[in-house]
């Protein structure tokens, strides 16, 4: 039989520190054997504020995880802080080798470094890099120009970059913490693969990811992803306006939200349920109905505002 291979995905947030683990069994299939957690120490929603502490925390959480697996984690993709990253459409032309044999690998390849090189600025890196298509003497809409006879090879890329500094603070903090980054991605990424089939991704789909300052948004094309933006504004937001709306501090805020289960319109009997949030020694009660409506009402602001991002984006409308 061969050996189970062990894998371990890590994500850094605000709050808490979360690592799923498992192995990929016959026939390539991966089983989650661990899903730890551990309060968020040292990071903060731009990123490290202290190095130490963070290191110490996932070091914890790494242990946690390796007593639930009976095994040795020494590895684990990382998702980058978002609010870090920048993502942007990039295109350049080469001249082919030989116009008369047809466009190779070589041609590709080149057209491909060479937009990467001429896009990147000098302090940062590119964790992902996505084709969006190509074009031939002008001819545009090629998804793929190899054989294909023409004088000036187009790329379009979609890349997504990391700050360098950011990169290593990050790398030296987990390896402090025992764990190697066998790569950085776009936390969205790992979204998409637990919640995509490949139908979804061959008849185009846009994915949002809700986090707690940010909203990643992910569309795919054609099977493969065309186009990533970020959008401020994220579970905080909503935090702070039950806060404010309820007047109430941000713990019991967090308490009332976590009673809420739908945004819909509820029934008279359902909407008139009080809901509790904790203050000190005291309790004080809001109609369900009421929380649900100052819920629904600001996340459809978020929504709104992905809506108008989307909006007249070529992608999309396709």
């Amino acid at each position: 039989m061969k050996k189970e291979l062990l894998v371990a995905g890590l994500d850094l947030g605000p709050r808490q520190f979360v690592l799923a683990a498992g192995r990929i069994q016959e026939p390539q299939r991966l089983v989650v054997q661990a899903v730890e957690s551990v309060p968020a120490q040292g990071f903060e929603k731009e990123g490290l504020s202290d190095a130490v502490e963070c290191a110490d925390a996932v070091s914890r959480l790494v242990r946690q995880a390796e007593r639930v697996l009976s095994a040795r984690i020494g590895s684990a993709v990382v998702a980058f802080p978002a609010g870090q990253l920048k993502s942007f459409n990039a295109n350049a032309a080469i001249p082919v080798q030989d116009p008369g044999v047809g466009i190779n690998r070589h041609d590709v390849e080149k057209a491909i470094s060479t937009c990467r090189s001429l896009s990147l600025d000098y302090d940062r890196q590119i964790l992902h890099c996505f084709e969006r298509g190509f074009a031939v003497d002008g001819q545009t809409g090629v998804k793929n120009p190899l054989g294909l006879s023409g004088k000036k090879l187009t790329v379009d890329l979609h890349l997504v970059t990391a700050p360098n500094l950011g990169v290593q603070s990050l790398t030296r903090v987990l390896t402090r913490a025992g764990l190697e980054a066998e790569r950085l991605v776009l936390p969205g990424l790992g979204l998409a693969e637990a919640v995509l089939a490949d139908v979804d991704r061959d008849l185009g789909v846009t994915l949002v990811r809700i986090g707690d300052s940010q909203m990643e948004v992910l569309i795919f094309d054609d099977g493969e992803v065309k186009e990533t933006f970020l959008i401020p504004g994220g579970a905080e937001d909503i935090v702070e306006s039950v806060s404010r709306s309820f007047k109430l501090p941000r713990v019991s805020a967090e308490h009332l939200l976590e009673q809420v289960s739908t945004v819909e319109e509820l029934p008279e009997e359902q909407a008139v349920l009080p809901l509790r949030a904790g203050l000190g020694a005291s309790v004080k009660t809001f109609p369900q109905g009421q929380v649900v409506h100052g819920v629904r009402a600001k996340a459809k602001d978020l929504l709104t505002r992905i809506q108008r991002r989307l909006e007249g984006n070529p992608v999309f409308r396709d």
